[in-house]
């Protein structure tokens, strides 16, 4: 009966991923993804990259000047950094015009599918497997 109960929940987990899946998959081909890569904003400022690269140049210059202090070294990650955040924060995702049926499909499915997942994950333990070790 055990093997019964770990099939099913096999195949609940394998149907909850494809779902799940498929869902994840309509959701992304109804996004649209831009960029503004020449200026980002900073609170209510718009500021040119260019201005982004400034720290990291003046951690590069000061390395050369000072090589045996760790505060250049500092100032180059924070610039690799600021780099990075401003190229992520310069990117935009717009939905895409869709139906209401389409919608509910989409996020339904992904619902149903991690809820599916997620019952077969933390299934409670079944207790017949520790009996049937103490009829052996």
């Amino acid at each position: 009966m055990s093997n019964d109960k770990r099939g099913g929940s096999l195949l609940a987990f394998f149907v909850g991923l494809l779902l799940l899946g498929a869902g994840l998959f309509m959701i992304a081909n109804q996004v649209s993804v831009t960029s503004s890569f020449g200026y980002f904003r900073l609170g209510g400022v718009s500021v040119p990259f260019g201005l982004t690269t400034v720290p990291l140049i003046i951690g590069i210059i000061w390395l050369f000047v000072k090589p045996d202090m760790v505060l250049p070294k500092i100032v180059i990650v924070l610039g690799v950094l600021f780099i990075i955040v401003s190229i992520i924060m310069s990117v935009r995702l717009h939905f895409v015009r869709t139906s209401l049926y389409e919608y509910i499909l989409m996020f339904g499915m992904t619902a149903a599918g991690t809820g599916l997942i997620l019952r077969t994950l933390f299934a409670p333990k079944n207790k017949s497997r520790k009996d049937d070790q103490n009829k052996k």
